[in-house]
């Protein structure tokens, strides 16, 4: 197997690449991305580039396999430049691999294109509908449902590609999206009154070891990536040691929106996000356990106690703010 990976310097591309290179079947990686993975292999190598670039169909070529994190995971402040990567982008990708002869697309979706609604049930199966929020009020949730959308018109377009699509809950581990990480990090953080929303998380070794029977055997279809467990919000807060602060919803979002739309330190996120954490948000792993042989590794509980060790543990990088604008 020839494997093209797009997002590869992603957090979840950092935790994912080194298992994957590991398995027999896959003889050559090349990695996509803006930054180069601090990852060396002699399967593998790095090509800088954009995801909207046209010439990515040139880079695919003589490949057979095609590995999707490419995404805007933390939020930036401009929208228009987030749904420029997210969709015009991600489209650019798959339009690419269609061209280039590439037989198998695994895709990453997330547990959120469900949406944070009241009458979510627990747990949320795959053949739940995809609805993020009516207002569009969430670029992330809803631009999943966008590109997912792209597959499935691929689908029935182009038949013998395989498209495998993971929704995956909270990633957890020692490779978490900034704004996640950020959260590990603060001793201090919400309690909505009136409302405790479940979500699940899952072991980033959990999610590489789905990604490889996903990417060595031929699984159509859509899988949530979750552990058997989930936490609430305040459970999260009380395994990170944190101070929570009862707060009402309606508070919340106008004070994170502010804290993030003035730039201020300890913001990471708008309304938006926060949106996704205002109901339950609970997947079911019943299909993946029993279509891949599934066995997991740790429970969210466990998981989330690891990243809050690790992370505790070390002091935080000094980063520019790229929310403006993407790292080159």
């Amino acid at each position: 197997m020839k494997l093209v990976i797009t997002g590869a310097a992603s957090a979840i591309g950092r935790a994912v690449l080194p298992v994957i290179e590991k398995e027999e079947a896959i003889t050559e990686i090349l990695a996509l991305d803006l930054k180069e993975p601090k990852f060396t292999s002699p399967k593998h190598r790095f090509v800088k580039m954009d995801i909207r670039d046209p010439a990515l169909v040139q880079a695919f070529q003589g490949y057979d396999t095609l590995l999707n994190f490419a995404f805007i995971v933390a939020e930036l402040y401009d929208k228009d430049l987030t749904r420029d990567i997210n969709i015009a982008g991600v489209r650019n990708v798959f339009q690419a691999a269609t061209k280039a002869g590439i037989r198998k697309i695994v895709h990453f979706s997330s547990l959120a294109a469900y949406g944070a609604h009241p009458d979510n049930p627990i747990p949320i199966r795959e053949d739940w509908p995809l609805r993020g929020h009516d207002n569009d009020e969430c670029y992330y949730a809803c631009q999943k449902i966008e590109t997912e959308a792209m597959l499935r018109a691929l689908a029935k377009e182009r038949p013998e590609i395989v498209i495998t699509i993971f929704r995956p809950g909270v990633v957890l581990g020692r490779h978490l999206n900034p704004d996640f990480e950020a959260l590990v990090r603060h001793r201090v953080f919400f309690r909505f009154l009136g409302r405790d929303p479940k979500w699940s998380g899952v072991h980033e070794d959990d999610v590489a070891e789905a990604v490889r029977l996903a990417l060595i055997e031929d699984h159509p279809g859509a899988y949530n990536l979750v552990a058997d467990d989930y936490l609430s919000l305040s459970q999260m807060g009380g395994l990170m040691n944190q101070v929570q602060i009862p707060i009402p919803f309606p508070l919340a979002e106008i004070f994170l929106d502010l804290g993030f739309k003035l730039h201020l330190p300890g913001f990471p996120i708008s309304r938006e996000s926060l949106r996704l954490l205002k109901h339950h948000m609970v997947g079911s792993n019943e299909k993946i356990k029993k279509e891949f042989g599934w066995k997991l590794l740790k429970s969210a509980r466990e998981s989330l106690r690891e990243s809050y060790a690790y992370f505790q543990s070390r002091p935080p990088e000094k980063k520019p703010d790229t929310r403006k604008r993407i790292p080159a």
